[in-house]
């Protein structure tokens, strides 16, 4: 069983190669993953992950800002959109099963920090696929990619991001899908693109509400390249629309 996982596992990714990337970059977050527990603005974002496998809703223990005025029934609320918190939730979930064994104190402040930085090394390891996947997009060799994959995760502040449970790096990871996609669909219009566009829009817009403000110009640029074939511009536009639904009823 050993022997033909791992013939898959090689056949996947030589077919993919962007997969080794992926692989790699997870690995070297999850080594070099931070000790720290969620504070400060990461730390609603955190609890609000923990309500939810605990089937407390979403509210939260503590008040944030600590100024903040209590909000439904007198209960407390995170100040960010649902979307960091939700990806919190398969890491929560994972130290909400492990906590029924029996472990140390230090043990239990492993699984804790690796609870709350699951989501942030899986979200760097993402980035850089997405970013290897940009560049070939626009003209790279598969190994000039890689590099400039490799130079943005280990070379700017991406690192950093990923070390922390704070919303950055869901902001970057969501940023760069929306340009991979809408970059493409100002080249072609078509179903599936514009539905992962829409898609992409809809996510960044609820890691930080001020990413409305980049919409209509992403809109204006699909329009500009298209205006001389409005009906296909309207049918992918249509999808578009359909794919941001998700993300709207979030909201």
């Amino acid at each position: 069983i050993a022997s033909k996982c791992r013939r898959a596992a090689v056949w996947l990714l030589r077919g993919h190669p962007g997969l080794y990337l992926f692989a790699a970059v997870a690995c070297l977050y999850f080594a070099t993953m931070s000790r720290e527990v969620p504070w400060g603005d990461a730390r609603p974002v955190y609890e609000v992950a923990v309500s939810m496998v605990q089937g407390r809703g979403v509210s939260v223990p503590m008040r944030w800002p600590s100024d903040a005025e209590p909000g439904r029934d007198g209960k407390c609320y995170g100040p960010h959109p649902w979307l960091p918190s939700l990806l919190h939730v398969p890491g929560v979930a994972v130290r909400a099963v492990l906590q029924n064994f029996k472990m140390g104190p230090d043990v239990a402040h492993l699984v804790d920090v690796f609870s709350c930085h699951l989501a942030g090394g899986l979200l760097g390891a993402l980035l850089a696929w997405l970013f290897f996947r940009l560049c070939l997009r626009h003209g790279a060799s598969p190994k000039v990619a890689r590099w400039a994959a490799i130079l943005l995760v280990l070379g700017t502040m991406v690192w950093v991001y990923a070390r922390s449970p704070f919303t950055e790096i869901v902001q970057i990871v969501c940023f760069t899908g929306f340009f991979l996609e809408l970059s493409q669909l100002a080249r072609r219009l078509d179903r599936r693109t514009a539905l992962a566009a829409g898609l992409w829009a809809g996510m960044l817009l609820n890691t930080k509400y001020i990413y409305a403000l980049c919409l209509p110009g992403a809109l204006l640029i699909v329009a500009f390249e298209h205006r001389k074939t409005w009906r296909p511009l309207l049918r992918s536009l249509g999808f578009v629309a359909l794919g941001f639904l998700p993300g709207v009823i979030m909201l």
